[in-house]
């Protein structure tokens, strides 16, 4: 299986710009927290056990 460099290269420049660039990092971080809140907290545990019961 060979991937495209091109896609390759991408993929490093992605990685680079989380490592060196903390706003951006930071932001990525705060995004994916509020993904994780609204559909793994334990309040929306509660609410998709609710609908079971």
């Amino acid at each position: 299986m060979q991937v495209d460099g091109q896609k390759v290269v991408k993929a490093a420049e992605a990685c680079l710009r989380v490592l060196l660039d903390p706003e951006y990092r930071n932001r990525m971080v705060e995004h994916n927290f509020r993904i994780a809140e609204k559909h793994w907290s334990y309040p929306a545990l509660a609410e998709h056990l609710a609908k079971l019961f």
